[in-house]
């Protein structure tokens, strides 16, 4: 019989880093301090016309990217992606009309945003 450890891991993956990631984890000190301090910030960035102006397209870009991701890692042709003057973007992708990988595509940005902050998070741990 295979222990937890043997069963919880993927091919290539360190269980280490699984279990960092799907784990509980300590609460962060001073956390009021962390949430007031990053809604500060929120609240600067789009409150400012100057980095509104300038965060709207950084935020199209992280939005189109999570489509664009997961159009390659579900099999799919990435053909461009178009970012637009007044922020709205597009994501072209060549493949199969239905199935799983063109519902993928589609729902991709939802996660993203998440998906990027855990990718982040793990690769400054590392160094």
């Amino acid at each position: 019989m295979s222990t937890l450890h043997e069963r919880a891991t993927l091919p290539g993956v360190p269980f280490d880093l699984l279990d960092r990631l799907f784990s509980a984890q300590p609460e962060p000190p001073h956390l009021s301090l962390v949430v007031v301090g990053a809604a500060l910030v929120a609240l600067a960035v789009v409150a400012t016309p100057a980095t509104w102006r300038w965060s709207r397209h950084v935020i199209t870009i992280a939005h189109e990217g999570g489509h664009a991701l997961v159009a390659l890692l579900s099999g799919r042709r990435l053909q461009g992606i178009r970012l637009h003057s007044d922020t709205s973007g597009l994501t072209v992708s060549r493949g199969k009309p239905r199935g799983p990988g063109n519902a993928a595509c589609r729902g991709a940005s939802r996660p993203e945003a998440a998906t990027h902050g855990a990718a982040r998070k793990v690769s400054f741990d590392r160094g």
